[in-house]
């Protein structure tokens, strides 16, 4: 067994004691397959080392073990149970005469230790007593499990934090009532507060009045047992307005929601990014309406100017300064694009500046010339 509530289980032996009217007794766990004494009242050292040791075998606690049920010798010189071992010796000399043990099993039915009373002499207790031993045995069991669960729970909740310290994205989890139950580092830092100052606080006094309204119909959305995804722009005080990806799953116990962990995203810079981008497209897209018009006037021209050669050599003049900036502007894009990384970007500059090149009716093309310095008229 592992961790376990001392006080708790020395009360219970106590009590046991004082039921059986006994005058020394003391509780043994299984660990790691071994036995140790967890507590005791009355027992000598010498005593206490030789229930520890191998020569045990034969004492009424190790016989309770082995057959999973009470085990009472109400007179250990006339028992034959000891049949001239030394725990008959040992007995004596801390002065029992006669021993109660009771097994003590988990619910699942695991024996987990022993707990045994010792009388100076020969007694046997009766119906009444063994009856409130074994309830008693019960109930350090009962102890001892669930201070084994909060020994689990809190290594658990240790990984748990050392795991979410080193998540690089704030996580908090919060209560019924609105209040902070954790927080990771990332969080703390974020809000620019240490963890000591928001745990346990309320989250409207940590975050202010502007911030909590902002996700208060939120939060009482996972309050009612649903996942909660959202983006909003979040005004935290002494951060600033920050636009925020946030996720909410409630925290449900027994059917009861108890809470909610919460992970959130500031995406305040991508946001921002992307405004940028959109407004720069739109801005290229404006742009390239120009020669994209004065190209398809030039073409229309061309297709009425018959053989007049004053006629297509103006066109053509516009076509090429028309197509110059064109083929700019479409370079100077694909160098503000998300894509743009060298090699690709080179590869699908040379793409564009190929396709770009515009064959007229006459059976001429126009299109960058040989040393990429702009266009000319390639004969």
């Amino acid at each position: 067994m592992g961790s376990f509530s001392g006080s708790a289980v020395a009360d219970v032996l106590d009590a046991a004691i004082a039921v059986t009217g006994a005058q020394m007794g003391d509780i043994q766990l299984l660990e790691r397959g071994v036995l140790k004494i967890v507590a005791h009242q009355g027992l000598s050292g010498r005593f206490q080392k030789f229930l520890l040791g191998t020569e045990s075998s034969h004492m009424p606690s190790r016989e309770a073990m082995r057959r999973g049920e009470q085990v009472v010798v109400e007179d250990v010189i006339s028992d034959p149970m000891f049949g001239g071992s030394r725990a008959l010796v040992e007995l004596l000399a801390a002065g029992a005469r006669a021993v109660e043990s009771t097994p003590l099993t988990d619910r699942s039915g695991a024996l987990i230790g022993v707990l045994s009373t010792y009388f100076e002499a020969p007694h046997r207790p009766d119906n009444r007593e063994l009856k409130l031993v074994g309830f008693l045995a019960r109930k350090a069991t009962a102890f001892i499990e669930r201070d084994e669960m909060s020994t689990k729970l809190s290594l658990m909740e240790l990984q748990l934090e050392k795991i979410t310290d080193n998540v690089a994205s704030p996580i908090t989890q919060c209560s019924h009532d609105l209040r902070y139950v954790f927080v990771n580092k990332a969080y703390a830092r974020f809000i620019g507060r240490p963890a000591s100052k928001i745990v346990g606080r309320p989250i409207r006094e940590v975050i202010g009045r502007t911030a909590f309204d902002t996700i208060l119909p939120h939060m009482k959305r996972v309050l009612t047992g649903e996942r909660v995804e959202y983006e909003a722009e979040i005004a935290f005080p002494g951060v600033g307005p920050r636009e925020m990806q946030v996720v909410y799953v409630p925290d449900i116990e027994s059917g009861e929601v108890r809470g909610w962990f919460a992970g959130m995203t500031d995406i305040t810079d991508l946001r921002l990014e992307q405004r940028h981008k959109n407004e720069l497209i739109s801005m290229f897209a404006h742009e390239l309406r120009n020669p994209l018009a004065t190209i398809g006037n030039c073409v229309e021209i061309l297709k009425r100017a018959g053989d007049d050669p004053r006629i297509s050599k103006a066109s053509l003049d516009r076509l090429d300064r028309q197509l110059k900036s064109l083929v700019r502007l479409v370079g100077d894009l694909l160098d503000l694009s998300w894509l743009n990384e060298s090699m690709a970007g080179q590869t699908v500059r040379r793409s564009v500046e190929k396709d770009a090149k515009l064959h007229l009716p006459d059976g001429r093309a126009s299109g960058p010339s040989a040393t990429g310095g702009g266009l000319a008229i390639a004969e």
